[in-house]
Order: structure tokens, then C-alpha cells, then sequence
């Protein structure tokens, strides 16, 4: 969720949007900004992106549509279990700023000379 955005789960029993999981994640502008162009062409884009890179790349999931939940635009996507990506990283900064992450083989450091442009 974030200050334009609500995203619902919904349990979609019946494969109406051709969810393969049966649950579908629901992201819905808000009532503040439903009728904010800017707000409006920033979800339509997001949808577009994602289309656009999942073709690219098998590891982004394609929004299943493009459409209204409530009345206000939305963008249905396949729902995936887990922690919002925010809380994720909150996590990693807290967790880093009470340990420094150690020489133990799960971080590098990458030096100017290990860079290759391609």
C-alpha cells in the first residue's frame, strides 16, 4: 500500500481472472486520487511495465488485467505469499544496523577493476 494505492488479497473461487493460485492481489488507487489524472496514468503504466516485463523476464509475473475494483482503476495480479517488499528491506536495514554483515562469503566487495561494460 502506499499514499495512492490500497492492495486487497481476494480469494477468487470460481477462476475469474484466471488466477492459477486462486487469489488475487488488488491494486486499487484510493478514493483521494481516483480522479487524479497523474495517479491514474501511473497505474495504467505500472500494468503496461509489467506485461511488458514479463515477457522479458520469466521471473516477473504479468498483471492479469487491467480494470475497476469499487468503481476506482485497479490492476488485478496473481497474489504471491509473503512480506511486502518494504518490510523486507526494513528488516535487512535493521538487522545490518545491529551487525555490520560479516567477510562470510554472502557479501562482496566489488572494485572498480572487477566492472565490465558491455
Amino acid at each position: 500500500e502506499g499514499f495512492s494505492t490500497n492492495i486487497y488479497c481476494v480469494h477468487d473461487e470460481q477462476s475469474i481472472t484466471g488466477s492459477r493460485t486462486g487469489f488475487v492481489a488488488i491494486k486499487s488507487l484510493n478514493d483521494m486520487c481516483s480522479d487524479d489524472e497523474k495517479s491514474v496514468s501511473r497505474l495504467e503504466n505500472e500494468y503496461a511495465l509489467s506485461i511488458h516485463l514479463a515477457s522479458q523476464c520469466s521471473s516477473v509475473r504479468p498483471a492479469l488485467f487491467l480494470s475497476e475494483f469499487d468503481g476506482l482503476p485497479a490492476i488485478y495480479l496473481e497474489w504471491a505469499a509473503g512480506i511486502a517488499l518494504s518490510k523486507w528491506i526494513n528488516s535487512l536495514h535493521k538487522k545490518w544496523a545491529s551487525s555490520p554483515p560479516s567477510g562470510n562469503g554472502r557479501s562482496s566487495k566489488l572494485c572498480k577493476h572487477d566492472i565490465k561494460i558491455i
